[in-house]
């Protein structure tokens, strides 16, 4: 699950340093990601507790 994520974000990176518009994309991927893992550890979180 983790690789791939990675890899992702190698390729975005180049992107982002060859375009304005990958630079959105890749901002925008960064703070979805960020959200996504947020979510995940708050559920995680919510289980523990229950």
């Amino acid at each position: 699950m983790v690789k791939p994520f990675i890899i992702t974000l190698v390729i975005l990176e180049s992107v982002h340093r060859t375009t304005k518009k990958g630079a959105k994309t890749y901002h925008h991927f960064i703070s979805l990601a960020t959200a996504n893992n947020a979510i995940k550890i708050f559920l995680d979180i919510s289980n523990a507790q229950s």
